[in-house]
């Protein structure tokens, strides 16, 4: 059956259903309500006011509602938009789409020697990681290449420019926090730099793995008395990123007995990164060259010398997915809005291909509105029923199997590794969960005790959302033992 045939379906059934509870929701319009007794108890234990909840209930056989609360009500959804963004992914570009990363050069080898430049063009790849680069360096090293003698010139425009400069405190003010990364097509280790602390002479040494070449680090840090390494007093560094001067400002005490210590940040250029990275590689695999990078591309003919090819689709949404990873996902936004339209891509080119896949699917798409992809944000808004409908419909495309496995499985893996415990429905259900400040959530895909399956969708806002995992926890079991 075609996932558009279902949403008809669905929406037919609804029009011949007798409601069980007519309410009016915040607006004055009347909202239709489908609520069975069990679950209305559950609405009544609840702590969360009733018109911060949205639940949405329906076998994925007939796609028909069996619960409705306030479903046609926009929320904040949190991280759980990443399941659209995944499953339009996989859908569009294919499982087995990868990214590329291009090594060329202007001039040519001599007794290993590179007499010219060389272009490394980007396109994105979520994961690429310093594995990946040392074994693209030693495929580079293996055409000959000994010495590179000209500039090393980093090509990021498969990226609109002003996509990869967006202000990185703009959320919520903690722009070096790795779920703040900004996107970039030169993005590697997920833009993180490792900034160690170590106890040298009578001060603390601070440095940076990998070295950036234009960092300039204002150490403040002293040494405190602490006799344990214990506890924030211990070890407490305040990090202050400059970014117009390229200077990290690093305050606090560390305890002599911390020895060494390490916290993970997103700080510095991409290109600064990637070129660190690059550098550390091919000095690692023996090379030699000089220490100047450009952003640039070649304005002539070049040869290709080498291409990188990343992971396949359908291995990187698990990370995605299970660990909530924002940055790949706004990749992967990113990269759907180029591959479909046209390069530089740019979230406006992602989200107008996303918001007319789901019209295809037959959701009516009134009021949705997607940021970037990955929920990181205040203005992305979406209905409990327009989530639904999108997993139901995920269920009768040719990637359904890559997309349900990439979701945390219950009491196993990702985010719901410690849910569901001892119940039925570990290993049983898989989900996607949300959570920003005042925003709890949760989709998934469940089976019954009769064999049949489900979606379950749980939007959560509001001031006491937090407090809305039992509510969640419920709700699934009902469904296993009810159905």
């Amino acid at each position: 059956m075609k996932p558009f045939t279902v949403i008809s379906r669905l929406r037919h059934l609804r029009r011949q259903t007798s409601l069980a509870i007519l309410s009016f929701c915040m607006t004055g319009v009347a909202v239709a309500q489908t609520v069975p007794a069990e679950v209305e108890d559950m609405l009544e234990r609840t702590a969360i006011a009733r018109e911060n909840i949205s639940l949405w209930v329906a076998p994925v056989d007939t796609g028909v509602p069996i619960v409705e609360w306030n479903s046609d009500v926009p929320r904040r959804p949190a991280s759980v938009t990443k399941v659209i963004t995944t499953g339009i992914g996989l859908l569009l570009l294919g499982e087995n789409y990868c990214w590329r990363t291009e090594f060329s050069t202007n001039g040519s080898i001599h007794n290993g020697v590179l007499k010219g430049d060389l272009f490394i063009k980007a396109y994105g790849n979520p994961y690429l990681v310093e594995e990946d680069m040392r074994a693209m360096v030693a495929a580079l090293r293996q055409r000959g290449i000994s010495r590179i003698e000209g500039r090393v010139a980093l090509d990021r425009s498969y990226y609109a420019k002003q996509t990869q400069m967006q202000n990185p405190d703009a959320f919520d003010g903690h722009g070096m926090e790795p779920y703040n990364a900004i996107p970039s097509a030169l993005s590697i280790n997920f833009r993180t730099v490792k900034v160690n602390f170590e106890v040298k002479g009578g001060g603390v040494r601070v440095t940076t793995t990998p070295p950036l070449k234009n960092l300039v680090i204002d150490n403040q840090m002293t040494l405190n008395k602490r006799k344990r390494c214990r506890g924030k007093k211990a070890f407490a560094p305040q990090l202050e990123l400059h970014r117009p001067s390229h200077t990290l400002t690093v305050r606090g005490s560390m305890s002599r007995r911390c020895s060494k210590q390490q916290v993970t940040r997103v700080i510095g250029d991409a290109g600064d990164l990637f070129f660190a990275h690059f550098k550390r590689a091919w000095e690692a695999a023996g090379g030699t060259m000089n220490n100047t990078w450009v952003y640039g591309h070649a304005g002539g003919p070049t040869t290709l010398l080498y291409e990188g090819v990343s992971q396949p689709l359908h291995e990187q949404i698990a990370a995605m997915n299970k660990l909530s990873n924002n940055l790949m996902t706004r990749q992967l936004f990113l990269t759907i809005g180029a591959e479909l339209t046209e390069p530089p891509a740019t979230t406006s080119k992602g989200r107008g291909v996303v918001i007319q896949r789901l019209k295809k699917f037959g959701i009516d798409t009134r009021d949705l509105v997607i940021e970037n992809g990955s929920g990181l944000s205040r203005r992305t808004q979406l209905t409990a029923t327009q989530l639904g409908q999108f997993m139901v419909a995920m269920q009768y495309t040719p990637v359904a199997s890559y997309f349900e496995r990439s979701l945390s499985i219950a009491g196993v893996d990702g985010t719901l590794k410690r849910r569901l415990r001892g119940t039925p429905l570990a290993g049983n259900a898989v989900g996607k969960t949300g959570t920003l400040k005042g925003v709890k959530s949760l989709v998934g895909y469940l089976t019954s005790a009769s064999g049949r399956k489900f979606v379950y969708v749980v939007l959560l806002n509001g001031r006491k959302a937090k407090t809305g995992r039992p509510l969640m926890d419920e709700l699934m079991q009902w469904i296993y033992h009810s159905y």
